[in-house]
């Protein structure tokens, strides 16, 4: 199996946009003067909704998952099965927004999460710029 110029750039800049977001996410705990860094995994509705901001570091998250989901559905679709790009494409993108949408279904229905379209939202920001990425190359 060998890799393609294209594939390889689009690899690597999903690989800077993550270490970016990582960068991004210590930076914000660090100016918020939080005294360690460690993950919380406090739920969305003890948060509350007020703190659901289009700007927050979830929707950061929920946008890069989503683009990388998109990129591996893709690269599936497209090395081991050989399908074609435009069908690649659609089925990366598929696969992606269908666990956004997944995981949106459950934050409604499980007692400890909180649904928001917000996150959808950026969930497809993430999948439609990787598409559009994938596209123009």
């Amino acid at each position: 199996m060998s890799f393609s110029r294209i594939q390889l750039r689009i690899g690597l800049t999903c690989f800077v946009l993550g270490l970016l977001l990582s960068a991004s996410a210590v930076a914000q705990e660090v100016v918020a003067g939080s005294d360690s860094l460690e993950l919380t995994m406090e739920p969305a509705k003890a948060r509350g909704a007020a703190r659901d901001s289009w700007l927050g570091k979830d929707k950061f998250q929920h946008f890069f998952a989503s683009a990388f989901l998109t990129g591996v559905g893709y690269f599936v679709a497209r090395e081991p099965f050989e399908r074609s790009q435009e069908t690649s494409t659609y089925l990366g993108g598929g696969f992606a927004i269908g666990i956004g949408a997944g995981k949106e279904i459950y934050d409604l229905k499980s007692p400890e999460g909180h649904a928001s379209v917000k996150d959808f939202v950026a969930d497809l920001l993430g999948a439609g710029v990787t598409i559009l990425m994938i596209s123009l190359f």
